[in-house]
């Protein structure tokens, strides 16, 4: 195991949570950003946690340093400490996001300008700590997107930097958390993603009877349907042989404010607490919140439990469950349970699937100036920014779908680079909108107000079931007996125009209503393992057509009256669809 120094420290930080019943290391003291008591404007960004150790506090200004993130640390005694913070500085050498720490009100650093790029730590030399606990204070500088980890101070002045990676042993060590996980409980099925997918699964095995968790990563509920992401759901829905599957998605979509304004595409916003208040209010169901599950835990190639880690405190919880379901649309809970999964680059194709943020500007009543980003993507024409459709208007006041990254990266390995990449394309549009377009009186008096820094994303990675749907299924209408859940999507793939755009769909080919088979939804090495949403069983050019909302919302309320029937007969996924599939249909009918 890593070491800081000789031991690693429990850490309390005050307000937030109770100090550790582990004894305190006199040497160093962990300091978990997004553990800070008052988070100020910063935000807490869990998206890429699996891939650098942890989730860290985003100073998402939109160009305005967001208000001071503020916690108190009970250090062990008052004196000096060598400071180091885990940052990155994102656009390397630029320093777009630089931040500053204060210790007791004094400025101990500037952080974000400089290094690798890459996530480190950041020796932020020797501070005097007149009394403890001690303020510390995080101060954005720039509102673009500066980003802390955590902060550790060392009693050791001439000691090595902390352990830099992914490995979330010293962490749990610092924090005083015990090595085994205390038992969040134990269900008959547990669903991992709260997207449309995740909630529909997890209220229809509830309603069923069998007690459920529902854990997910973020705060609310909706996945790319969010609030944070924005992407209106789309697909036909009842035109497939079990039409009621559509039902719970209804329900979904009645909780969605109705009047979304005369562009309902770009003003799409749904009620996130609605849907909070429709989740806890079903009985059955154990809502886990603002969880991440970062590993699974196999015999005989079954999970017998997951851990799941609070995307703030840190603190870790097991969950265990007869069945589990992966709805994560990046097929992590399938992963990290061993299961095979797939994803194809069309770097041989021009097309692709990218990943978007949504955005949008207003006019002010006075002109509003924008600096000069050198940072940013370079843009010098109208139409490396719009398509020739929106060369039309004069003023771009809202980003649409069309604004897209990514499209031959890995969406799970190169998430944090693709959403940066997003942003500096957005921001390099604007500067030239603002700044040196022929057209930039007509910018002269907007501001952007609002812009995601969740990804909303296209691809997946895709679990292999006992069978994998394919482009040609969908379009030669290939129906198989155990087909369950309908797609109507069209064969979307988009044509990428520059780094972060697209300019449309490369092949819009229609197809009928196509039921998927049912061995397309559990996994072939994983004997309890279900799979709803984007990351079922399927081809790329598939998911170009099952990816949408509506439709992978009917596939969680099949996995969830599939779940239940598991559960009550001790049947495995595979076994429902091989020998018991009759008893699935009657489920699906009623």
């Amino acid at each position: 195991m890593n070491k800081i120094g000789t031991l690693i420290a429990a850490v309390a930080i005050v307000g937030c949570f109770a100090r550790p019943k582990a004894p305190v290391d006199t040497e160093t003291t962990l300091v978990e950003a997004e553990a800070f008591a008052d988070l100020g404007g910063w935000s807490v960004d869990q998206q890429f946690m699996d891939q650098m150790g942890s989730s860290y506090l985003l100073a998402h200004g939109l160009g305005h340093p967001v208000a001071d993130a503020k916690t108190r640390v009970a250090l062990p005694t008052a004196g000096k400490y060598r400071l180091w913070v885990r940052t990155r500085d994102w656009v390397a050498p630029y320093g777009a996001g630089q931040f500053q720490v204060l210790v007791d009100g004094a400025i101990v650093g500037t952080f974000g300008k400089g290094g690798s790029g890459a996530w480190d730590w950041w020796d932020g030399g020797i501070v005097t700590v007149a009394s403890v606990p001690t303020e510390v204070v995080l101060r954005d500088l720039t509102g673009f997107e500066g980003r802390v980890d955590a902060l550790c101070f060392s009693r050791n002045l001439a000691g090595a930097a902390p352990p830099n990676g992914k490995d979330f042993a010293w962490r749990r060590q610092a924090l005083g958390y015990p090595e085994q996980a205390p038992s969040a409980g134990s269900f008959d099925f547990c669903v991992v993603g709260g997207g449309f997918a995740g909630m529909c699964a997890a209220v229809a095995a509830a309603r069923e009877g069998l007690s459920v968790a529902l854990v997910q990563d973020r705060p609310v509920f909706g996945g790319n349907g969010s609030e944070e992401c924005r992407v209106i759901p789309q697909g036909k829905w009842g035109n497939g042989p079990f039409p009621k599957n559509r039902n719970i998605m209804e329900e979904i979509r009645a909780l969605i404010p109705k009047h979304q304004g005369p562009a309902y595409d770009d003003n799409y916003k749904p009620d996130s607490a609605a849907w909070d208040r429709w989740l806890r209010a079903e009985k059955n169901l154990t809502v886990l919140a603002s969880q991440r599950a970062t590993s699974a835990e196999t015999k005989n190639g079954r999970i017998m439990r997951i851990i799941v880690r609070d995307i703030r405190t840190g603190k870790e919880q097991s969950v265990s469950a007869t069945i589990f379901a992966d709805c994560t649309g990046d097929a992590a809970l399938a992963e990290a349970a061993g299961a095979e999964t797939m994803w194809q680059a069309r770097y041989a194709l021009k097309e692709g699937l990218g990943s978007s943020t949504w955005w949008a500007a207003s006019n002010r009543c006075e002109d509003v100036s924008f600096p000069s980003l050198p940072w940013a993507c370079r843009v010098e024409d109208e139409l490396d920014a719009l398509t020739p459709a929106e060369t039309k208007f004069d003023v771009v006041d809202g980003g649409s779908w069309s604004w897209e990254t990514g499209f031959y990266r890995d969406p799970v390995r190169d998430g944090e680079d693709i959403r940066d990449t997003m942003l500096r394309g957005i921001w390099g549009w604007w500067d030239f909108a603002k700044n040196r377009s022929p057209k930039k009186a007509n910018y002269a008096k907007m501001e952007i107000y609002q812009m995601g820094y969740i990804l909303g994303k296209r691809d997946a990675h895709r679990i292999i079931g006992d069978y994998i749907v394919t482009e040609e299924d969908l379009v030669q209408h290939k129906v198989y007996p155990d087909g369950v859940v309908d797609t109507t999507w069209f064969i979307d793939l988009h044509t990428p125009h520059g780094e972060f755009r697209t300019a449309g769909c490369t092949d819009s080919v229609k197809i009928q209503s196509y039921p998927i088979p049912y061995r397309c939804f559990y996994s072939r090495d994983i004997a309890n393992l279900f799979m709803a949403g984007k990351d079922i069983s399927g081809t790329y050019r598939a998911m170009a057509s099952f990816r949408v909302q509506n439709t992978t919302a009917q596939m969680g309320s099949m996995v969830g009256k599939a779940a239940s029937l598991c559960v009550r007969n001790g049947w495995t996924p595979r076994e429902l669809g091989r020998d018991h599939f009759d008893a699935l249909k009657a489920a699906l009918e009623k």
